[in-house]
């Protein structure tokens, strides 16, 4: 049974300062290269005053933050978050990946108020639970607002003592581009080789991992049961910081740079990481909600049909920057672009960027052991 629902959207504005929240509430749940995650995890005296507060707090349960991090962008006049940015940010979920991907999978929140307090405080607290690769980006204490969401890692059902089990799969870029675009002493390798199992090669020799994974987004995306299989297999057997599994909405395991500390890669008797191999093999829920991975395939590749090297030379051109003299050759048939041409190439590009870097959560309630196993309840979403 399929229980993917969009939970009821909030309808009103939560200022957090306001509601005398304490940043200590928020506990880290995970990142990409521009978010943070921390889910509502309260203090016992939090939960435990007045009834406005109660009520706020039941609100709360089951609900995410995700804040944006003070990193660089593409636009060389764009250097902090601004009320319009966040604003802009918000809208460009709802408005535009929402209906690419579908709103059955993308749920886009709503903004709630935050100040530079609480963010700076927040950012201290979660500071140990952070992969280290990634704490050089901290949250950007410019904004002035979050996105509140459904926290999908979690279901409820009347099976409360089951255990929550949420897979969290970053599937990655999933088509090898054929642009004609790409450059001669590069064309052979992209051709022939996807982008993730190139960028694994040069995680190895910066030292970023200590081994290669044999996952391929390819074999996910192809919708062949056996390579899907296999591509979870290799996830399972080095995860890296592309696969995570959170029990009750807590991380139980990942890789080495996937966060949450050093994780748990050995399994309990409660839940163990080769029984979730074994169950994999014996659902279906990839099968039921392909859609799901044909419509991110479409769009990563329909909104990137250039490749990177095209989009660089552009946006040099678009910003009077230097590029190399044989590039006026390889490109020469798209001199002709005028300027909103050019940048809304790169728009596109950037909206097929994120489809490669989103998350897939795929949640579910363990099986009992007399229980149809292709009839459990489950959730798939997609963050964005």
């Amino acid at each position: 049974m399929n229980s993917n629902q969009q939970n009821n959207e909030i309808e009103i504005e939560i200022d957090i300062s306001k509601l005398k929240l304490k940043p200590q509430d928020w506990s880290y749940k995970g990142e990409g290269a521009c978010n943070i995650v921390v889910y509502y995890n309260p203090q016992p005296s939090s939960s435990s005053s007045s009834s406005s507060s109660s009520s706020y707090h039941n609100y709360l349960k089951g609900k995410v933050l995700r804040l944006k991090k003070k990193v660089s962008s593409l636009s060389p006049t764009s250097t902090s978050t601004s009320p319009s940015t966040d604003d802009k940010d918000y809208r460009f979920v709802q408005n535009v990946m929402q209906p690419l991907i579908g709103s059955k999978y993308v749920n886009s929140g709503v903004r709630v108020s935050i100040d530079k307090q609480f963010i700076n405080e927040l950012n201290a607290i979660i500071l140990g639970s952070r992969p280290q690769h990634r704490i050089h980006h901290q949250l950007d204490d410019e904004m002035t607002s979050a996105i509140l969401i459904r926290d999908i890692s979690l279901i409820h059902t009347a099976d409360a003592l089951l255990p929550s089990i949420c897979v969290e799969i970053k599937p990655k870029c999933g088509f090898i581009s054929t642009s004609k675009y790409i450059s001669k002493q590069n064309i052979e390798l992209k051709q022939h080789v996807c982008r993730y199992c190139m960028h694994q090669l040069l995680k190895l020799k910066d030292g970023s991992v200590d081994r290669i994974s044999k996952y391929c987004p390819i074999d996910l995306y192809s919708l062949d049961r056996s390579r899907q299989l296999r591509a979870l297999d290799s996830l399972i057997d080095c995860p890296q910081n592309n696969l995570k599994v959170f029990k009750d909405g807590v991380l139980y395991f990942t890789g080495q740079l996937g966060g949450g500390g050093t994780g748990n890669e050995n399994g309990t008797s409660t839940l163990d990481i080769k029984s979730l191999d074994s169950l994999f093999n014996n659902i279906n829920i990839l099968e039921k909600e392909k859609q799901l991975l044909i419509n991110l395939a479409q769009v990563q590749r329909e909104y990137d049909p250039y490749d990177i090297e095209t989009i660089y030379y552009l946006y040099c051109k678009l910003h009077n920057q230097a590029y190399q003299e044989d590039d006026v050759e390889r490109f020469k048939d798209l001199s002709h672009l005028t300027n909103k041409e050019m940048q809304d190439i790169i728009e596109r590009f950037l909206i097929a960027t994120t489809a490669k870097d989103c998350s897939i959560m795929i949640t579910f309630k363990l099986p009992l052991a007399n229980q149809d196993i292709q009839n459990i309840d489950y959730i798939v979403g997609v963050y964005i």
